[in-house]
């Protein structure tokens, strides 16, 4: 096991990333024919896993542990090789509201950290499909409120409304009266 910068460690000549917070306490790799795990010096507590790489100098590398420097160093993102490795649904959602913004779309990459990746692309993919832009305040709504994506439109002409009858006289009165106290004072 090698360290690297960029939070990443080798073994068997391939990379793996390494979470932030965790780099410098990795200690022990287990290795299982189909995953790694990297492990801290006790033994137990797992700081990362990854599908295990065959071959070399290959790169196993998951956004979500460079979401703070990312956060920090926003403009890194688009031409880093951890882009490469990102799901199509997210590089859609960056290219078609974010690129301009790319501290904006972290955010809502920040969201895989408490929320399954498979979830999170649902409701971006669902909201995308609807012509809806998936804002960060958007996305925790839905989620928040546990609805399937599917279900989320709005339609204008379905919308309740209601007609208020309303008298002009009464408002007349209203004008005259604070005209008439202007006038006394």
């Amino acid at each position: 096991m090698g360290y690297r910068s960029y939070y990443q460690i080798t073994f068997e000549r391939n990379w793996y990333s390494v979470p932030e917070d965790y780099c410098s306490k990795v200690a022990w790799i287990k290795a299982y024919p189909d995953r790694i795990e990297l492990l801290g010096s006790d033994k137990n507590s797992i700081m990362a896993s990854h599908n295990r790489l065959f071959g070399k100098w290959k790169y196993s590398l998951n956004i979500n542990h460079y979401l703070q420097t990312l956060h920090k160093k926003p403009g890194a993102l688009a031409g880093s090789l951890v882009w490469e490795k990102v799901h199509e649904t997210f590089k859609l959602l960056y290219e078609k509201y974010y690129r301009n913004n790319p501290r904006d779309f972290i955010d809502i990459m920040l969201l895989l950290r408490r929320v399954d990746e498979k979830i999170l692309l649902n409701v971006i993919d669902s909201l995308m499909t609807q012509g809806i832009k998936p804002t960060i305040d958007l996305i925790l709504n839905v989620l928040n409120q546990k609805i399937e994506p599917s279900q989320i439109s709005f339609n204008y002409d379905k919308a309740s409304s209601y007609f208020v009858n309303v008298n002009p006289s009464v408002y007349d009165k209203l004008l005259n009266n604070s005209n008439n106290s202007e006038t006394l004072k």
